[in-house]
């Protein structure tokens, strides 16, 4: 029932609670799961002084609220933010406990963790806008999503803050986290500063297609890839001087999520308009055909995400931020000429510079583990190859079957495409099926042995 409007009046506060959320962390908790040895003092003052800028960050925004409304023109921006606002004082006080349960790679608590606060803000959410709240559910989901983590996490992990802080002696950890905090502020800034613009120069209505069609790219990735890179930080950090198993290990999980990110992308690229017309109905048609064009360079974010995990766990902080340099430099011109030629024009600006981001940081991993760019781009191509194909034969079998109901043409899609991917894969012998033919093997071996 939530409008197109109603999510870009949330796709406006948002923009700028993602790029202050940054501040909140000011790059320690990288620094926290990368350091081997951090000391009782050391936490405090982290804790300390992240909960003391969150605080300031919450009265900050909740007073800017008004001027920021009069800015996009909408006044509905300043309750709206006001209340966001409240976030910031969650995530700061989540830092410690959310950076130990990492660093103890206590994954399976972490993922059970997020999945409860999405389940339950989610479907609090989803009450709310059928009872006609409007922005209000988005605002409450969000609210209620940063808080149930925060409670769940502490409760967890049993850390509580000592009274005794000592502000030199986090300097080992600033050194790293300060150009983290950078290269984050920089990322943040370019993938949220698109929401600003496109609210200032088009209706807020365009800006809710742009935001349900991001959204949705932002499920593709997180499916792909988040996940692996999340398990992967902490234990290349704990293995940094290790090059030779970095970078068997690196391999191996590069082929396996270009595998399955290109896999994805294909699929959410062909069933697109079928699957919002059935989540959404048929009045995000436009915010469908936004999120074709990102699906384009969809893979590419788990790749980098990949190789760029690598690069920050060896502790190499100085090149990772000079990378987030050089990409930054890439997408500057996107953003200034990009919105000349429309909303379609710049997000096929975006995908070319994502695609040149994938070569950028292919360079950075090879002075990082030795592993030539050219071995890791052809790894790459390789899944791209049958993807493109096998994604090409379904959409040309579909267009004869255009008059089916979208919830039948989703499912027939969707398994069209696996097929025939899944066997291009098995008849050039990829590496990434025959990982996944032993997954499932051991998985289904160690069922029998529990049974049994």
């Amino acid at each position: 029932k939530l409008s197109p409007t109603e999510f870009g009046i949330m796709g406006m506060a948002m923009a700028v609670i993602a790029i202050a959320n940054v501040f909140v962390g000011l790059g320690f908790t990288r620094a926290i799961i990368q350091k081997q040895n951090i000391d009782k003092i050391q936490y405090n003052t982290v804790f300390l002084i992240n909960t003391g800028i969150a605080l300031v960050l919450t009265l900050l925004c909740f007073f800017v609220a008004t001027p920021l409304s009069h800015f996009y023109k909408e006044p509905l921006v300043q309750p709206v933010f006001q209340v966001l606002s409240i976030t910031f004082l969650f995530n700061g006080l989540n830092i410690i406990p959310s950076a130990l349960i990492y660093k103890r790679m206590n994954f399976r608590m972490a993922t059970i963790f997020n999945l409860v606060a999405s389940i339950i803000s989610g479907i609090i959410g989803v009450v709310m806008a059928y009872k006609g709240f409007g922005v209000w559910a988005l605002v409450a989901q969000a609210v209620l999503n940063a808080f149930i983590t925060l409670v769940l996490t502490w409760f967890y992990i049993g850390w509580w803050p000592g009274f005794k802080v000592n502000f030199p002696s986090i300097k080992s950890l600033w050194t790293y986290g300060s150009r983290m905090f950078a290269s984050g502020l920089l990322d943040v800034f370019f993938t949220k500063i698109d929401a600003f613009i496109i609210g200032k120069i088009f209706s807020p209505a365009t800006l809710g297609y742009y935001t349900r069609a991001q959204s949705l790219d932002s499920i593709v990735k997180q499916l792909s890839s988040n996940s692996i890179t999340t398990v992967l930080f902490p234990y290349i950090s704990a293995h940094q001087n290790d090059k030779p198993t970095l970078a068997n290990i690196y391999k191996k999980y590069l082929h396996f999520i270009s595998f399955a990110s290109i896999g994805l992308t294909a699929i959410f690229f062909l069933t697109a308009k079928d699957l919002f017309i059935v989540l959404f109905t048929a009045k995000w048609i436009y915010a469908a055909e936004l999120f074709q064009l990102m699906a384009l360079s969809g893979f590419a974010w788990p790749v980098s995400a990949l190789m760029v995990s690598l690069i920050a766990g060896m502790g190499n902080s100085k090149d990772y931020l000079k990378l987030e340099i050089l990409k930054k430099g890439v997408l500057l011109p996107v953003y200034i000429f990009g919105f000349l030629i429309g909303l379609k024009g710049f997000i096929l600006g975006i995908v070319l510079a994502y695609l040149i981001s994938v070569w950028l940081n292919a360079k950075y991993v090879e002075a990082a583990i030795d592993m030539r760019t050219n071995e890791q781009l052809v790894i790459i191509l390789k899944y791209i190859v049958p993807g493109v194909v096998s994604a090409a034969a379904v959409f040309f079998i579909m267009r004869g079957l255009s008059t089916l109901s979208p919830f039948i043409k989703i499912p027939v899609e969707g398994l069209l495409f696996s097929s025939a991917y899944v066997l291009l894969a098995f008849a050039f012998k990829l590496d990434a099926f025959f990982s996944i033919k032993k997954l499932i093997t051991r998985s289904l071996r160690f069922v029998y042995d529990k049974r049994n």
